[in-house]
């Protein structure tokens, strides 16, 4: 189309348009399909918002860990990031032109009240928001550019047997009793632990055992676990308390098993419940020796014996006794799974009964042990040498 001076199409173009009834102006402007204001048209590219990008991400998150833990600690580092925008007065779009420089502002924002693991997961988040939304951040300039702090390693205290003992008998919470007894024999995680089944259990075996499924194993790896008879012995009185039917979950009641965010979000709520009760129940005074808290960086309290100590008591149990490959495999550790559980059930129970004397706290086994030699021993005494001891017994009692 061509235009005059003032703008405005040519009379001999406006003459053409007005005596051809088969062409539109629209269509002269614009080719077909291209132009259809007014009619819903697709054509205009449609901005993704913000809170769209954060809520298709928040999706993929699921879709790939169908982790509750996961999504919420999404959530926490993009409520962290906004937070940070909000006090340098910015949005989304404004970080798009120098991702790096936004990042790594944050990650000294974030340096002054958090420690260095949430430091580096919200920056990581926060990258990968970005990057969602279309910001274009090389790799190798993220190392070079962004400087997040060193994870150090976490100081915490080695418990001990005695220890051990101590807060077993001054527990009132029966399931949280039955839960740290079969951590401190298994190296199961909490979560691991509080979504089985009564039918994940096998108590006639010996020694006795539960299956953690895939779907409830941190690395997807199911495991076999066994577990000292002291164990068993507060299970059972926990089960007969508490459980009725075979497909109860230990600790979860009410909970559609279908529903796998609801499943999660109960899980998550019971063993927030366990930590509370184990937390109150070590600030007590007899416990002062335990309740100690560890000097670091950040707003979150962690103690130098917690929940997870169980669990490294029998790594270290393990570890010592069967060596580092077998205390891996059991902990779940993926490359270490693939071959340890290669041997037969038979073969790595005998494995356990070897570590069953040291991760026994209250000394069952070892009288278990000691019985059944006395027995043996009285089994083969002659007719004459068994009245001599029972004469002797009499005089030692009376």
């Amino acid at each position: 189309m061509t235009f005059n001076n003032e703008g405005v199409a040519g009379p001999n173009k406006l003459k053409k348009l007005n005596n051809d009834t088969s062409t539109s102006f629209a269509d002269e402007v614009c080719p077909k399909g291209l132009s259809d204001m007014g009619n819903n048209t697709t054509q205009t590219p449609k901005t993704t918002t913000p809170v769209e990008n954060i809520e298709k991400l928040r999706e993929k998150i699921w879709r790939k860990s169908h982790s509750q833990r996961s999504v919420k600690t999404f959530d926490d580092a993009i409520k962290s990031f906004e937070k940070f925008l909000a006090a340098k007065n910015m949005k989304y779009d404004q970080c798009m032109e120098n991702p790096i420089d936004i990042l790594d502002s944050y990650a000294s924002w974030l340096d002054v009240d958090h420690s260095a693991g949430t430091t580096r997961t919200y920056v990581h988040y926060a990258k990968k928001t970005l990057k969602f939304m279309g910001a274009r951040i090389d790799g190798e300039d993220f190392r070079e550019k962004v400087t997040l702090p060193k994870k150090r390693p976490f100081q915490d205290d080695k418990v001990t047997k005695e220890q051990i003992r101590r807060i077993i008998l001054d527990l009132n919470h029966l399931g949280l009793k039955t839960l740290l007894m079969l951590m401190k024999d298994t190296q199961a995680r909490p979560a691991e632990l509080l979504g089985l089944h009564m039918s994940d259990f096998n108590l006639s075996y010996d020694p006795p055992y539960l299956n953690i499924p895939a779907e409830r194993a941190k690395n997807d790896m199911p495991r076999e676990l066994f577990f000292t008879s002291e164990t068993k012995e507060l299970l059972v009185s926990y089960l007969k308390k508490e459980k009725s039917r075979p497909d109860d979950f230990l600790y979860l009641d009410g909970v559609d098993p279908v529903d796998e965010v609801g499943f999660q979000k109960r899980l998550m709520a019971v063993q927030s419940v366990m930590m509370s009760v184990f937390r109150r129940t070590l600030s007590g005074a007899q416990f002062a020796d335990m309740n100690q808290k560890i000097q670091q960086r950040g707003s979150m309290s962690r103690y130098k014996i917690h929940i997870y100590s169980f669990k490294k008591f029998a790594f270290t149990v393990m570890a010592d006794t069967l060596g580092e490959i077998a205390a891996r495999a059991v902990k779940g550790d993926r490359e270490y799974v693939l071959t340890y559980y290669r041997k037969s059930r038979e073969e790595r129970a005998e494995d356990f009964r070897k570590v069953i004397p040291k991760l026994s706290v209250f000394g069952g086994e070892e009288g278990s042990k000691i019985r059944e030699q006395v027995e043996a021993k009285v089994k083969a005494l002659t007719e004459d040498e068994l009245a001599k001891l029972q004469e002797f017994l009499k005089t030692a009692n009376a």
